[in-house]
């Protein structure tokens, strides 16, 4: 999803129109027409004014929860293979990351 299908879909959850968004956000209505009409990209500081609007930040509009379900499934296959180790493999395991780690540090 882009920023301004983002932007449509908060809009939307906050019973906001352009106009009454541009009011809220203390942005031109002009701004706001040449983001949606023309999909010109707003200034960091007009996404900001628009987000706070919104009662978001900057940070919570970039998370990207498609990339965060991956690291999620990801651990979680880990953690399901860890539990199928031994004790002994399990150290052996912590030994070598240990040792990745020392030697990615010294590099």
């Amino acid at each position: 999803m882009d920023y301004l299908e983002k932007l449509k879909v908060l809009m939307k959850q906050h019973n906001l129109t352009e106009y009454k968004l541009a009011q809220k956000a203390d942005v031109a209505q002009s701004t706001i027409n040449s983001l949606f009409r023309k999909n010109n990209l707003p200034t960091i500081p007009t996404l900001e004014s628009l987000l706070i609007a919104m009662d978001m930040t900057l940070s919570e509009f970039f998370y990207d929860e498609a990339l965060m379900k991956k690291h999620e499934l990801e651990e979680q296959n880990l953690l399901k293979k860890w539990g199928l180790l031994t004790k002994d493999q399990k150290q052996a395991i912590l030994k070598l990351i240990e040792l990745l780690l020392d030697s990615s540090c010294k590099n």
